[in-house]
């Protein structure tokens, strides 16, 4: 076989309906040992009303929070998953991803299971919170900026 083709062997994308009304995507690449988790939530701007703008937002900085301070209680998993777990948010749509060896797929499910199911304090949402109100400010100052200099 010449360098270079069929380097990466992957099956056709399958779609799976859950009876939660989850849907999951999944693709099987069998030059990979390794998962990645792409989850998106239908939650962002477009969806909040007066009063709950930067809401979507805030949930996603609080969850990110809590799974990557329990992902520090093992070193191991700090150095290994945290480094890919990652989030943001925009108008449509919430995205958490990361990536877990296939031998590790319990970290994975523990990691899904606090996506779906937070423990958020009060310190931590007061917090984050603060971060939020930040960045929409920083991200008002900015479109101002734009539009004053055409």
């Amino acid at each position: 076989m010449p360098i270079g083709q069929d380097i990466i062997k992957m099956d056709t994308y399958k779609l799976q309906k859950l009876e939660n009304g989850l849907t999951i995507i999944y693709q099987n690449n069998i030059s990979s040992s390794s998962i990645n988790f792409h989850i998106g939530i239908v939650a962002g701007s477009r969806y909040e009303r007066v009063g709950e703008y930067g809401l979507s937002h805030l949930v996603e900085h609080s969850i990110s929070r809590k799974v990557t301070e329990s992902l520090r209680t093992n070193l191991w998993q700090q150095s290994y998953v945290l480094s890919t777990f990652d989030a943001y948010t925009n108008k449509d749509f919430t995205k958490y991803y990361f990536e877990v060896d296939k031998s590790d797929l319990k970290i994975a499910i523990n990691i899904i299971n606090q996506l779906f199911a937070p423990e958020i304090d009060e310190i931590s949402l007061k917090h984050e919170k603060s971060i939020v109100l930040r960045e929409i400010a920083e991200d008002l100052y900015n479109q101002e900026e734009i539009f004053s200099d055409k």
